[in-house]
């Protein structure tokens, strides 16, 4: 992948980008879309040779690096509200109370895809996230690294946006990358529902392999964990440290649980098995972790499932 670091002028705005020469112009559009809510058909950009044509490669039409752009357009303007603007602080508590919760613009179900959704959302709540995404364009060129391309351009949509938007194109993207989210029911044709922890850590985990800013998403996604693991049929044996990075932590739910930090704990120790160098078999170790170092946003899954022998397969905890 070639990347070229532009600037487009917007009236008194500069918008920094950096953008992948085997993209399209369209592409292009839709980048600038997202950082300015200029919609694509009226946006008029300055600084290439002649018109181009939105299936036309930022390559062949000679993009460099440093490149300024002009564009003209005007964002999706705010209609002036109706009725006079009436203060919180002017309320009786009994109007405050009446008053409906003003919420960001939602997704809207394109058959079973509420795992999809609620992850996007979840995502696309973290503001560094979604410019990490917007300005910097995927490492790659294959169908993961296009799912990413199209989730940026998703939340580009979403912030601009006072309607429910329908991510079609980020769906088809997605079900082409990771075809397991694809899967039909085949009485009802209908999209079977699927688990939003494998959706979020199929979604993650592209954008952690193939955006081009590894050490800001280290900065706010991966923690690390210190693990200590002492064998319990050689008590003469040195215990070992094991430091490894994370990018969620499991809360675990039982009968006993009740609060969010009993299930991170229940998760940080317990019993597992591997090679003894002092007994050179295989023995039973206590592995007690704590966490070294924190991100600046800990993503933390309720499992939800666990694996139950006599059935062999997951079931669901009902607590």
């Amino acid at each position: 992948m070639t990347t070229r670091n532009v600037v487009v002028k917007w009236g008194k705005t500069k918008l920094d980008l950096s953008v992948d020469l085997s993209d399209t112009y369209e592409t292009f559009k839709a980048q600038l879309f997202a950082l300015s809510g200029v919609p694509m058909e009226r946006q008029k950009i300055m600084g290439f040779k002649g018109t181009p044509k939105d299936g036309t490669t930022l390559q062949s039409l000679g993009v460099k690096e440093g490149q300024v752009f002009m564009m003209i357009g005007s964002a999706d303007s705010v209609q002036a509200p109706s009725a006079k603007t009436v203060f919180v602080e002017d309320m009786a508590p009994s109007e405050v109370a009446a008053q409906a919760v003003l919420l960001p613009p939602g997704l809207r179900n394109v058959g079973n895809t509420c795992y999809m959704n609620s992850t996007v959302q979840m995502l696309g709540s973290i503001p560094e996230l979604r410019e990490i995404i917007i300005r910097n364009p995927a490492k790659d060129a294959d169908l993961r690294a296009q799912m990413v391309k199209s989730l940026g351009t998703l939340f580009g949509m979403l912030a601009h946006s006072h309607q429910p938007v329908v991510p079609l194109q980020f769906y088809a993207d997605m079900i082409r990358a990771y075809p397991q989210f694809g899967e039909v029911d085949e009485k009802s044709n209908v999209p079977r529902q699927q688990d939003a922890e494998e959706c979020w850590t199929s979604i993650f985990m592209s954008i952690i392999q193939k955006v081009a800013a590894e050490q800001r998403l280290k900065f706010l996604f991966e923690g690390e964990l210190e693990a200590t693991y002492t064998c319990k049929e050689a008590v003469d044996e040195t215990p070992s440290v094991v430091k490894d990075p994370f990018y969620k932590l499991s809360c675990n739910i039982d009968n006993s649980i009740s609060h969010m930090i009993d299930g991170l704990k229940l998760n940080m120790s317990g019993e597992v098995e591997k090679r003894s160098p002092s007994l050179n078999r295989e023995a039973i170790y206590t592995k007690k972790q704590l966490i070294s170092r924190l991100p600046k946003y800990i993503t933390v899954q309720f499992v939800r499932f666990f694996w139950k022998k006599t059935a062999q397969g997951k079931t669901k905890i009902t607590k």
